[in-house]
């Protein structure tokens, strides 16, 4: 093929003094300009736009190679380049010489002539049906996405319109479901559009000769246990190294990853539109909090940003990240708190786009932050063992906080607000399969700079000048299942709540059975659903299962769980609502016991490092190591 030059100046490159040749003498030259340097280009090759003089050279003979002029613009009307082509040259070809000339890659262009979109393949020759002159549009994105993929929010039956459900699957059964599917590790929101991102789901499978011993797939297999990373690195479960984007209203597509990429150690995606047009075809911006060593659950976390292109991870690690404790998105920049090697915890701000980072101020004390947020230039803060939550300007400059020190769940003006943010002793938790999530995240963007706050059993929502809060929705667990999802025997572990979306919480649950899915539904956001268990029943009959602690129906006809006692208090089903969101985790709070009445054999109830309850004794092999790592919640 040569070494084709592309011109991106208007012929004649060289400009002539006024007056330096006639009118003839000019079109010669422009005639001998529409030639390269009077060599016949091979078929398909892309020859510079060069000046050539008459004089010496005469025009194109029947020997030569016809040539084409082809003049690429953008929408806006500005240049792209300029370039001389064979009409034998596939529209691939130009693709590419359109990106050597500063265009954006071959992937995202949409070539229009006229009415007519250029296709892969295709001889350029065949869109010039007069002369041999050609001028293209460039229009960005091209869509590569599969079109024969279908995106669904599927109502769940008899949840009277409450509950629905992702799916994603292959029209033309080419490929299986797609979502609800196993090992995906994160998932992310964008809360103004609904777009979705997933991180270990994609269009296509990932070939099984390129997961090999040493690069991700390890004894354990694709499914199973494993070494991941050419590091070596340890995964308690294998996360295929795909990611995939899924906007409101148009079809997914896939953002590929290496088998050692740090994103494959996702803990939390945020998401935020934030197009970006010619040179790269953004959607927006991602964001994703990363484990340094995925098997440690109090390792290090650092931030990586990258764009939501078709098929490329145009990706960067956000400056100045020491530890990250938690983060927002505030359009192109990302906010978060750090913490240091002296144990400082800092606010710091970057934008993405450009890689530039500031710190804004230090925070007193060293207690974790779990949660941050910003609106109106306020920042927004919650903090471990803290039930508030603490305003700052961008300066540091502390103004106000919402609610106090006392435990409880009350909206209301500012000073009568009360919460409950229970928080575990590490900062992730460990799901089913290696799904790893942060243990408590009270604080949530919503839409046009909503905030929301996940306070106990209940979502409130902050009003926009920060004088008060006010209950939307229940967040009990339970809500987000049906008597159908009953596996065997257990019904799905409900996971963290990933954001708010046109009037829905979008929360992720994960199947223990057979099929171990990973599945994302959203739940409507109506008061009534703060009403007692019964009178939601009456309404949408297959909502809320009645359950153990255990996760077992409470109803148990084939006596799963006699080897395990309920200790779960269903007082909270019908009274208190907005007290517990039915997380047992937090069942280690003995005060939470104090409304509903202590289970029998108190005394004997411990907690495992898990956050599961148990009696020492009635699972005889699993004693030992149970009891040394466990805690026994009452302790008078």
């Amino acid at each position: 093929m040569g070494n084709p030059v592309a011109q991106h100046e208007a012929w004649p490159s060289t400009p002539e003094p006024a007056g330096a040749r006639t009118e003839c003498e000019r079109g010669r030259v422009a005639d001998a300009a529409r030639s390269c340097t009077g060599r016949a280009p091979s078929k398909g090759r892309v020859c510079p736009a060069m000046p050539e003089d008459g004089d010496t050279k005469k025009a194109r003979t029947e020997q030569t190679e016809a040539l084409l002029g082809l003049s690429v613009v953008k929408a806006s009307g500005d240049l792209v380049g300029k370039f001389r082509i064979s009409r034998d040259a596939l529209v691939d070809e130009l693709r590419v010489e359109i990106h050597k000339a500063g265009g954006p890659p071959a992937l995202f262009q949409q070539l229009l002539c006229g009415h007519e979109e250029l296709k892969d393949g295709e001889p350029l020759g065949a869109h010039c049906h007069e002369g041999d002159t050609l001028q293209l549009l460039l229009c960005l994105p091209r869509n590569s996405a599969a079109e024969d993929i279908a995106v669904d929010w599927m109502e769940i039956q008899h949840t009277d319109q409450l509950l629905e459900e992702l799916t994603i699957r292959d029209t033309q059964a080419k490929f299986e479901t797609v979502m609800p599917k196993q090992r995906v590790a994160a998932v992310g929101l964008e809360a103004n559009t609904g777009l979705v991102v997933l991180l270990g789901t994609g269009l296509k499978e990932v070939p099984d000769d390129e997961l090999v011993e040493g690069k991700g797939k390890g004894k354990g297999g694709k499914d199973g246990k494993g070494k991941g990373g050419k590091d070596g690195t340890e995964y308690y479960n294998f996360v295929p190294p795909q990611m995939l984007v899924v906007p409101p209203a148009a079809p997914p597509f896939d953002v590929p990853l290496t088998l050692d990429h740090p994103l494959r150690r996702a803990v939390e995606f945020q998401v935020v539109e934030c197009r970006q047009g010619y040179p790269l075809p953004s959607l927006g911006i991602c964001v994703a909090m990363v484990r340094e060593y995925p098997w440690d659950a109090s390792c290090r976390m650092f931030l990586v940003a990258f764009e939501l292109v078709p098929e490329l991870l145009v990706d960067t690690v956000v400056p100045s990240c020491a530890d990250c404790q938690s983060f927002c998105l505030d359009g192109q920049e990302v906010l978060w708190i750090d913490r240091d090697d002296r144990e400082v915890l800092r606010c710091k701000r970057a934008d993405v786009r450009k890689g530039s980072s500031s710190e804004l101020f230090q925070l007193e004390g060293t207690t974790r932050v779990t949660s941050i947020a910003t609106a109106s230039d306020k920042i927004l803060l919650t903090r471990a063992k803290s039930h508030s939550v603490e305003v700052f300007d961008s300066g540091g400059n502390w103004l106000m906080r919402l609610g106090d020190h006392t435990r409880g769940c009350q909206d209301g003006e500012a000073a009568q607000v009360r919460f409950w943010f229970p928080v575990w002793s590490e900062r992730l938790v460990d799901g089913p399969y290696g799904f790893t999530h942060k243990d408590s995240s009270p604080l949530i963007m919503g839409p046009a700079g909503s905030i929301f706050v996940y306070s106990g059993g209940v979502l409130m929502k902050i009003s926009d000048d920060l004088s008060s809060a006010k209950k939307v929705m229940s967040v009990r667990e339970e809500l987000w299942l049906t008597e159908r999802d009953e596996g065997t025997p257990q019904f799905p572990e409900v996971c963290s709540v990933i954001g708010v979306h046109d009037g829905y919480l979008y929360r992720v649950l994960i199947r223990t059975d057979w099929r171990e899915e990973v599945i994302l539904r959203r739940l409507k956001c109506e008061d009534s659903l703060r009403q007692p268990r019964s009178v939601l029943r009456e309404r949408a009959p297959m909502m809320w299962p009645a359950i153990t602690d255990g996760r077992i129906l409470v109803d148990d006809t084939f006596g799963y769980g006699l080897s395990h006692p309920n200790v779960k208090p269903h007082y909270y089903d019908e009274k208190s609502r907005d007290t517990w969101d039915g997380n047992c985790r937090w069942l280690g709070e003995p005060w939470l016991w104090d409304e509903c009445g202590r289970p029998p054999n108190a005394k004997d109830l411990h907690m495992d490092g898990n956050g599961r309850l148990f009696f020492p004794g009635e699972r005889e092999g699993e004693d030992r190591p149970r009891c040394k790592e466990s805690r026994r919640i009452f302790s008078d």
